[in-house]
């Protein structure tokens, strides 16, 4: 019988540096969060105060950059590991789940934006109509 000769490479790929970016887009959305009830303390409804929603605008942008940071660091993650143990290894598969996860994140957040700016759009021309009313009435 003949002998085949096989070659096995094994890669270990260094995800140390990816690890450090979710990290620190992790700590950005904290950020984000603590800047906002730091602006909204004292607010007895800050949806309902245009400072509160602009708080809230700001806080949802800042929070939805660094979702996207860390979707980014899942994406360069899974390729790594796909790379080096398949697409269908049990760690890229966790990867993927995350990633799902990581873009119903994405969607959710920018969807609350675009009520929020929505909000203050509708805001602003409420203020313009009532400043233009009380100009036809001066």
């Amino acid at each position: 019988m003949a002998r085949s000769n096989e070659t096995t490479t094994k890669f270990k790929a260094d995800i140390s540096q990816l690890k450090a970016s979710m990290q620190e887009a992790a700590r950005q959305v904290r950020l984000a969060n603590s800047e906002f009830k730091a602006a909204t303390d004292g607010m007895e409804n800050w949806a309902k105060s245009t400072d509160g929603v602009n708080a809230k605008v700001k806080q949802l942008n800042s929070v939805l950059n660094a979702q996207k940071a860390q979707l980014s660091s899942l994406e360069k993650q899974y390729a790594l590991v796909a790379k080096e143990q398949g697409e269908d290894s049990k760690g890229a598969q966790e990867l993927a789940i995350k990633i799902n996860y990581q873009k119903a994140a994405i969607g959710n957040t920018q969807a609350a934006l675009s009520k929020y700016e929505t909000e203050l759009a509708n805001a602003g021309k409420g203020t313009k109509e009532l400043d233009d009313e009380l100009k036809a009435v001066g």
